[in-house]
């Protein structure tokens, strides 16, 4: 006995010996192998790209930027960013386990550029990716100002101790962007020159040094055509 088919639109197929595979590869177009529409992929976002430290994903952000369009990019990724480039060589004074041990970290540690010599910790700040956001534990409450510092207030922490518990901060206001030095103990650089007062405006691809540390400053364009780059 033959069955007939009948579509949900009411057309009909009949299953015959050449009727079958047309109808099979019907049904796979029409559904996946779990049921329901299966052709658009989970949406990425911003949460899944941070890891527990409040940095970016490095190799994640990299893959979305290069699978996804700019508009999707955009959507998800809606921040400045500081990016790692470099470290300056240099020192803490003072240096050793012994006078780290005695305030762990509540003194700012002044560091010289003239001495090459590694610091106590910090080193995998280079190459990082900051985003410009809200920290968890931020206590500042000015919705268009982004802290950076040592202390686990600000709204990005830099654990290391030539950087300072408050050290500097990122204006975001309509579109554009500044950044301060808040009276740091190391000082603050845009472009190798130091801030020594006010705000500065900052740019695409601007250089920003805090303390021994190099980054590069991003809006989300410049991070996607960074990213497509694969800088």
């Amino acid at each position: 006995m033959q069955c007939l088919l009948v579509m949900p639109w009411g057309a009909a197929i009949q299953p015959g010996r050449k009727g079958v595979p047309a109808m099979i590869q019907l049904l796979k177009r029409l559904f996946s192998v779990g049921g329901g529409n299966n052709n658009s992929k989970k949406p990425v976002s911003l949460e899944a790209l941070l890891s527990t430290s409040g940095r970016l994903k490095a190799a994640e952000l990299q893959a979305f930027a290069r699978s996804a369009g700019f508009g999707k990019f955009y959507a998800t990724v809606t921040c400045p960013v500081l990016v790692g480039s470099s470290i300056r060589s240099g020192s803490l004074t003072p240096r050793g386990e012994a006078a780290m041990a005695k305030q762990p970290r509540k003194k700012t540690h002044l560091f010289r550029a003239d001495q090459v010599a590694e610091l106590v910790e910090g080193a995998s700040l280079e190459s990082s990716i900051f985003p410009v956001l809200h920290g968890a534990g931020t206590t500042n409450g000015d919705p268009t100002r982004f802290t950076i510092g040592r202390g686990l207030g600000n709204d990005i922490v830099m654990n290391d101790q030539a950087i300072s518990e408050a050290h500097a901060s990122i204006s975001v206001l309509r579109g554009s962007y500044s950044i301060r030095d808040l009276n740091s103990t190391n000082g603050t650089k845009l472009n190798g020159a130091a801030i020594m007062q006010g705000s500065k405006p900052l740019k695409d691809g601007d250089a920003v040094t805090l303390g021994r540390y190099n980054f590069t400053f991003y809006t989300p364009q410049g991070l996607y055509s960074f990213l497509r780059q694969g800088k």
